[in-house]
């Protein structure tokens, strides 16, 4: 829904064999620490890293992910209890905090993210 709703959103480690309930995406053009906000006054909550000192960009970064893509990236999970109207409910938040943040990216740059 996510990808659909946001072309440019990129699904990181698709291939890998991971937890189905975690995935990590990143959003070109949309800083994650402004999105994270965005997102946290919504209810919609996401990760930037975990434990001490485990920024997610940085693993991103030693993960071989370009640099400028890690630093637009969140990690997302579901619980067991997470239910079908959460997730359509978070994806849309996700979209349109994305699509907020892209547009006035670009106008600050001038056209160019």
């Amino acid at each position: 829904r996510i990808e659909a709703g946001y072309p440019e959103a990129v699904v990181l480690f698709k291939e890998q064999e991971k937890l189905p309930n975690c995935t990590t995406i990143a959003f070109p053009g949309v800083m994650s620490e402004a999105l994270l906000f965005l997102l946290n006054r919504e209810r919609v909550y996401a990760s930037l890293g975990g434990g001490h000192c485990q920024k997610l960009s940085h693993l991103l970064i030693a993960s071989h992910i370009d640099p400028v893509l890690a630093q637009s990236a969140l990690h997302f999970s579901l619980s067991f209890e997470t239910t079908q109207s959460e997730i359509e409910r978070a994806a849309d938040h996700i979209i349109a905090s994305a699509r907020r943040l892209r547009k006035l990216s670009v106008h600050l740059m001038g056209g160019v993210v």
